[in-house]
């Protein structure tokens, strides 16, 4: 589940929660069954998990983006 809000964005996936607080700052990785209160950032402990997030988490928002300009859909109709 993606999430974007005043240029943070946020992934949840499963135990971890991925967020970047702002553009341009550093990811930053929770794990929400472990420490519901997000007091540990785990991204220096698990670069793989965080690599694998934040791409979902950019192409998500890359598709908002696209969908935002109608790009998502094919302009040659025959949709449902």
């Amino acid at each position: 589940m993606g999430r974007q809000s005043s240029g943070q964005l946020a992934l949840i996936d499963n135990e971890y929660k991925l967020i970047r607080p702002k553009p341009n700052q550093p990811w930053e990785l929770y794990d929400l069954v472990s420490d519901v209160a997000e007091a540990k950032d785990l991204a220096a402990d698990k670069p793989d998990i965080v690599a694998k997030m934040s791409k979902t988490a950019l192409d998500w928002q890359a598709s908002c983006a696209r969908s935002l300009e109608g790009a998502d859909y094919s302009s040659k109709g025959g949709g449902g």
